[in-house]
Formats: C-alpha cells, sequence, structure tokens
C-alpha cells in the first residue's frame, strides 16, 4: 500500500514539473482586421449562402420581424378558432368521437357476446368442456354493452344541444 501512495505522489509530482520543464515561446501575431460595414440583407444573404438557417437569427431586426410575424398568427388563430364554423366543425367532431366510442364498445360486447354463445354451443355438443368457461366473455359483454350506453347517451345529449345552439344562429 506504501508503494501504491509512494507511486502516486511521485507520477503527479513529476508530471507537475514537466509542464515548466522546457521554455515556452510566445509570438505574438498582429492581425489587421479591416471592418466592412454591411447591411442587414446583405449579411443574411451572405449567412444563407453559408448554409446558416436564417430563421433562427438572433439579431434585433429578425427579433422585431419575428414579433410582428407571432402578433399576425395569433391574430388569425384568433379570428380562425373563435369563429363559429370552427366551434360547429369541433362540436361535431366531438359527437362523432363519441358515437365512435360507443360503437367500438357495442363491436366489443358483439364479439365476446359470440365467443360465451360458441363456447356454450360446444358445451351442448360435448359435456365434457361444460366448465363455466364461457361465463367471463357473458360478463364482459354485458359490460361492454351497458357501458356503450354512456358515450351513445352524452354524444345524444350533445347532438340535441349543437342542434339548439347553431338553429338559433
Amino acid at each position: 500500500m506504501k508503494k501504491i501512495a509512494l507511486i502516486f505522489i511521485l507520477i503527479t509530482t513529476i508530471s507537475n514539473s514537466i509542464y515548466a520543464s522546457f521554455p515556452i515561446k510566445i509570438n505574438t501575431i498582429t492581425v489587421n482586421d479591416t471592418l466592412k460595414k454591411e447591411s442587414i440583407e446583405e449579411y443574411h444573404l451572405r449567412m444563407e449562402k453559408m448554409g446558416f438557417d436564417i430563421e433562427s437569427c438572433k439579431c434585433v431586426n429578425c427579433q422585431n420581424k419575428k414579433k410582428q410575424r407571432s402578433i399576425e398568427r395569433s391574430i388569425q388563430n384568433d379570428i380562425l378558432y373563435n369563429s363559429e364554423d370552427y366551434r360547429k366543425e369541433q362540436d361535431i367532431k366531438k359527437v362523432k368521437n363519441l358515437y365512435t366510442t360507443a360503437g367500438m364498445l357495442m363491436l366489443g360486447a358483439f364479439f365476446s357476446f359470440m365467443l360465451s354463445l360458441m363456447d356454450g354451443i360446444k358445451c351442448i355438443e360435448d359435456r365434457d368442456t361444460c366448465d363455466n368457461s364461457g361465463m367471463p366473455y357473458l360478463y364482459l359483454a354485458m359490460i361492454l354493452f351497458y357501458g356503450s350506453f354512456v358515450p351513445f347517451i352524452k354524444g345524444l345529449i350533445m347532438s340535441s344541444k349543437n342542434r339548439k345552439k347553431y338553429r338559433n344562429n
């Protein structure tokens, strides 16, 4: 253990002293930059030619343009999403989704009822297969069937409300 500690100390000491053991020559390079004034449009054209995306530019001019565009978009979105046609379309979609959910639940109930029925037929043909294995399918069919009433009735209520709401307008 003492040898490992000694080796570690030697390695760190030697590595730290090596950095200062040779002379470093510092050459001062003077570069005379000539600044060329260019407009924002020229700058953007040059950046586009080099392959940069101008949409992500962070200059003040571009940021002001982006703010203006976002304000225009928000005004357009307010006009679009607050229009009567858009609301009517969204209400129709909600009702269709409820009817689709009810239909899918009914379809699941039908298939699970058919599985239960086929198990019952198999039980009639061969008494050895009667072990009430079709009962869970029958219970599932009943649950899905009665569960499909909730979205169906909610869809009916929403469609009648929509008819009343849009008939007055």
